[in-house]
């Protein structure tokens, strides 16, 4: 798990862990029913602000308009979840205090075969 002082020097790497212990394949399903749970789970309003996240995601893997690999961030706050470029535009300080959770997405594309792509989501920060 990477400490949120170093959050935004460590972002890139791969110093994170899995959602589940050991690294496997999940369809996009199940990716979409646990950033949803976790919208509930980590809000007091705005749950709903994932949707639009997820809908971004869906709409880019659709059309492939991405180079190669992908990554999103998931900010779960008591008033809403915000996407990777808000969460990044936070100073360490408001990262410290504002988030609950946050949450990466990774996805992996291996071109030859052009619908093969790998989802592995990812805690990075966990708050109560």
């Amino acid at each position: 798990m990477l400490k949120i002082e170093n959050f935004k020097e460590t972002y890139d790497k791969q110093e994170i862990k899995p959602l589940w212990n050991t690294p496997q394949l999940f369809n996009w399903s199940d990716i979409i029913d646990k950033l949803i749970r976790l919208s509930a789970k980590y809000t007091d309003s705005h749950a709903s602000d994932v949707v639009i996240s997820i809908n971004n995601i869906q709409k880019e893997i659709d059309n492939y308009s991405f180079d190669e690999n992908k990554s999103w961030l998931f900010g779960f706050r008591n008033g809403g979840v915000d996407h990777e470029e808000w969460v990044l535009s936070n100073s360490t300080e408001e990262l410290r205090t504002r988030y609950r959770n946050i949450w990466r997405l990774d996805l992996t594309w291996h071109k030859e075969y052009k619908d093969n792509i790998e989802l592995i989501l990812y805690e990075v920060e966990h708050r109560n």
